[in-house]
């Protein structure tokens, strides 16, 4: 999306494998995890992360469930994010 998030597309068959990434946080992390660790391949998903970056960025503070805020920092770290740390005390908050 414009804002740098990933949407949800289609729908979950089997819930027990979904984890706990529901909404567009979560998944947008989950997604830029994936593509940083397998190598973003074209100039498309570089701009994509890009995007993402920004939008988990300003997302992390606003983070209320342990998961959604484990992912994001996990994100951010992988991005070498400067909010990374700001992100780590969140989560650290919300042990």
């Amino acid at each position: 999306r414009v804002d740098g998030s990933f949407p949800a597309v289609g729908r979950i068959l089997n819930k027990d494998i979904q984890g706990g990434v529901h909404g567009t946080v979560p998944l947008t992390a989950y997604v830029v995890a994936a593509l940083l660790e397998t190598g973003p391949a074209s100039e498309e998903e570089r701009s994509a992360i890009a995007r993402a970056r920004h939008f988990l960025e300003s997302s992390a503070p606003l983070a209320t469930d342990p998961y959604s805020s484990a992912l994001t920092t996990y994100a951010l770290t992988l991005l070498r994010s400067p909010a990374a740390p700001a992100a780590l005390r969140k989560l650290r908050s919300l042990a």
